[in-house]
């Protein structure tokens, strides 16, 4: 009898993925025209980080000018991973901190050596995204290094200690602190916690595309079809992803900006017009001129006669106005030593300062009037 012993190799599973799994160690590719790349975490394991840094190499390479990372149903894993990926993206800063009872905090900070710059970035997260998979995703929206797109993630954030029992045969795990994010707000749903609440990782504003339980399982089914190796490519599927179609719209959008409404400068600008109000052969018009008439009546104080306010032109008229005629007094005599010089001589001057001369003043006052 002849024993054969068979050492079997050590199975690498993959934890970054493209779209389409293909015969290759690495399954990734630039989608649509815009060269948009698409990598998928399905966990956090001890080669996550290299697997990526790779995929983004092999990206680059085919032209890459956009890039989505895909983490819904990523239920977490190693924490080194998740900072050592954040790391990638982000040049200075706070990656996560965490903070617990009795315990000091800790912090872990980007460097700059390895950093993957120049290019808009739109994570995918869901509703089973948790642990790992939040601490990237808050870190690249904090830093504003990336676009959240999907709905609120699970918001676990529970630092948890492995203590082994009896050599080894049994463990046991405790929750000794929790996880922050950069803006200093907790990831962690705790029991009581409300959907009012901070906690987990939000959508970004108007990105925000939640799936009914019809279309969780029905994703599911076409994710197994398209992760499995088969010849001639996977089966046809009429179902569509809306929330990664919304991400590549974004990241388009993001590419490509939609140009300013020309109509609006045209309507600010004068059209060109002859005087007759013809068009010109090559096709613009000219503005007629405006007639001296039409600026003076849009225009008052063009005009040569100011106009004035009609307090002041009745004042100035009463001042200009010529004085009233004057009347001829009665005969009056004057008494004098010299009787019958004055007798019968007429005088004028106004009513009321004859008036006067009559009641009070001398008749010397009298006298020197009529001889002015």
């Amino acid at each position: 009898m002849i024993k054969i012993t068979v050492k079997r190799a050590i199975v690498q599973v993959p934890t970054v993925m493209g779209s389409l799994r293909q015969r290759r160690p690495v399954a990734v590719h630039a989608r649509c025209k815009q060269k948009i790349g698409y990598v998928r975490l399905t966990h956090f394991a001890r080669r996550t980080a290299d697997e990526l840094s790779a995929a983004l190499v092999q990206l680059k390479k085919q032209g890459m000018k956009a890039l989505g990372i895909d983490l819904r149903f990523n239920p977490g894993g190693l924490l080194s991973q998740a900072t050592r990926i954040s790391d990638m993206f982000i040049e200075k800063g706070r990656i996560v901190s965490t903070k617990g009872r009795n315990v000091r905090e800790r912090i872990w900070d980007a460097t700059k050596p390895g950093t993957h710059t120049g290019f808009p970035i739109a994570v995918l997260v869901n509703h089973f995204s948790a642990s790992a998979s939040e601490i990237l995703s808050a870190c690249l929206q904090d830093h504003k290094r990336a676009v959240i797109v999907g709905e609120r993630t699970w918001g676990k954030g529970s630092v948890q200690n492995v203590i082994q029992l009896e050599g080894g045969s049994s463990a046991l795990k405790l929750t000794t602190a929790s996880y922050h994010r950069p803006s200093g707000r907790n990831i962690h749903r705790f029991p009581n916690s409300k959907p009012t609440d901070v906690w987990g990782v939000m959508p970004d504003k108007g990105l925000e595309i939640k799936m009914s339980r019809l279309d969780m399982i029905r994703y599911q089914e076409y994710r197994r079809q398209r992760d499995v190796i088969q010849d001639g490519g996977p089966p046809k599927s009429d179902f569509v992803d809306t929330q990664l179609a919304k991400a590549v719209a974004h990241l388009n959008g993001t590419l490509n900006p939609k140009p300013k409404d020309d109509k609006k400068k045209d309507a600010k600008k004068p059209k060109d017009k002859k005087k007759d109000g013809k068009k010109n052969p090559k096709g613009a018009t000219r503005r007629t001129p405006r007639t001296k008439r039409k600026t003076a009546r849009r225009n008052p104080r063009a005009t040569s006669k100011k106009r004035r306010h009609p307090r002041r032109t009745a004042s100035r008229a009463c001042v200009s106005a010529p004085p009233p005629p004057r009347r001829e007094s009665a005969v009056a005599t004057v008494p004098s030593p010299r009787p019958g010089r004055l007798e019968g001589l007429r005088f004028s001057c106004r009513p009321p300062v004859i008036m006067a001369s009559c009641c009070w003043q001398s008749s010397r006052v009298v006298t020197r009037r009529l001889r002015r």
